[in-house]
């Protein structure tokens, strides 16, 4: 006979259809991340895929900086021009190859030779330890590693998100970003001190399995993102004419440059990348003229990075997931992109008045804390529903050429005021200046922003 099911079975059976992908519990996730049910699929590759590239960035990141720490204060702004030169020179290349690869197929081809450069450059280092040329190619190629993959990667993002979505899902996947940084961290560390320069193949190998997840992932295979032609009807005339900008831009040799040109949206959020990363370099070299006279040895200064590195990422991660959706729904862009310039500007008060390590070291974690739970987060949904032309031709180049001009005019700045021994104090006083401008141009970019959202809650409508 056939057996019945028990009372207790019986009693079990709804708790677990709650939690199937259309209970209750599913809906009390969506609910509490402020998530439509379309976003919950997509939204585990985005940030697993994301986690991936940060993991393989914190894994890099505190090993280059040793190597370029080791070179010495003097030589430090060499390498950010060697960098900058570099990013010229591979700049065409990537535009190149745009132009002729589909987003997926373009992502594997840069992360696998970006990965097999990175392993010859160590082997290399490692063969030769004392070569100061060896380690001077090193560290300069470690601008590539710590630029291309997560800007490769944030591009697609964004060709596959539109904003609203974005505004919804970008805190969770950069929740996965500060997770996979958290973990990389760690392994750093943990790595480093076992195994030396070997631990650079544990990066190599994320490289390649983030290029298998997005492979995998499926979407922005057709025409490299979500093109304007999938705009609602009644911004057809405005996509048409974008996409006859991007067209024209792409034959150009300076697609990318023309692009941020005939962009205003692009325009300024060169400018806010410039003047943001000429302030937080300008940091940069303050903490690692400190840094390198308080530790002496290479274990300690990568013991204190990856420390750094841990604390704002566990501060980070709680932020992200919970709270960044309700922040940008509550606050809206005016309110989170004011948060950095008003933290800079109060932090370097604070640096010039008690000059010291222990402030440069709060006001660096803090501004990274910021930076990735409100600022990065809120500027990337303004790239989301850009031509794909546009998108990736544009944002590539305002996070590899632009970023890496903006380091270089910083270590200009650092290298000629300390050549003729101007005080920190003095140099700070001019990073302060540079943080009111950022606060003009946050307010200029909350404008757009606004502009942009009233554009296109009539379309939501009318649909």
């Amino acid at each position: 006979m056939r057996q019945q099911p028990s009372a207790s079975n019986c009693d079990l059976r709804p708790s677990l259809r709650a939690l199937g992908p259309d209970g209750a519990f599913q809906a009390g996730l969506r609910s509490a991340f402020n998530l439509d049910p379309s976003d919950v699929a997509p939204l585990r590759l985005s940030a697993i895929g994301g986690c991936a590239v940060i993991f393989a960035y914190g894994i890099a990141s505190p090993l280059l900086e040793v190597v370029a720490l080791s070179l010495g204060m003097d030589i430090l702004p060499f390498v950010t021009a060697g960098q900058t030169l570099l990013m010229f020179a591979v700049n065409p290349l990537y535009q190149y190859a745009q132009r002729r690869m589909l987003p997926t197929e373009l992502i594997g081809i840069a992360y696998r030779l970006m990965a097999g450069m990175l392993l010859a450059l160590e082997a290399l280092a490692t063969a030769w330890p004392h070569r100061r040329a060896v380690a001077y190619c090193l560290a300069v190629y470690g601008g590539i590693i710590a630029t291309y993959p997560p800007a490769l990667y944030n591009s697609f993002l964004a060709s596959v998100h539109t904003r609203p979505e974005a505004k919804r899902v970008y805190g969770i996947i950069f929740f996965g970003k500060q997770a996979g940084l958290v973990l990389g961290s760690v392994a750093a560390g943990l790595l480093f001190e076992r195994f030396g320069p070997p631990t650079i193949l544990v990066a190599c190998a994320t490289y390649e399995a983030t290029t298998h997840l997005v492979r995998h992932d499926g979407r922005g295979d057709d025409s490299g993102g979500r093109a304007d032609c999938d705009a609602p009807d009644d911004a057809s005339s405005a996509s048409e004419a974008s996409a006859a900008r991007a067209e024209a831009c792409c034959s150009s040799a300076f697609g990318g440059a023309c692009i941020i040109a005939r962009n205003i949206t692009l325009r300024w959020l060169a400018c806010y990348k410039f003047v943001s990363i000429m302030i937080y370099h300008g940091i940069w070299f303050e903490r690692s003229e400190l840094l390198t006279t308080a530790f002496v040895s290479d274990v300690e200064r990568v013991a204190t990075v990856v420390k750094l590195q841990l604390a704002y990422g566990c501060v980070t991660l709680p932020v992200q997931l919970l709270l960044f959706a309700r922040l940008m729904r509550t606050c809206g862009y005016r309110g989170l992109l004011a948060v950095m310039p008003w933290t800079m500007i109060t932090g370097l008060i604070a640096s010039i008045v008690h000059p010291g390590l222990e402030v440069l070291l709060v006001l660096d974690t803090l501004r990274k804390v910021i930076d990735y739970t409100i600022t990065k987060p809120a500027l990337d949904t303004l790239y989301c529903d850009l031509h794909s032309d546009t998108l990736w031709l544009g944002r590539p180049l305002i996070d590899t050429l632009v970023h890496r001009m903006a380091m270089l005019c910083a270590a200009a700045v650092f290298g000629l005021t300390r050549l003729v021994g101007v005080q920190p104090w003095q140099r700070q006083c001019y990073l302060l200046l540079l943080s009111l401008v950022l606060a003009a141009t946050s307010w200029r970019l909350t404008l757009l922003a606004g502009r942009s959202d009233r554009l296109s809650e009539p379309r939501k409508v009318l649909v």
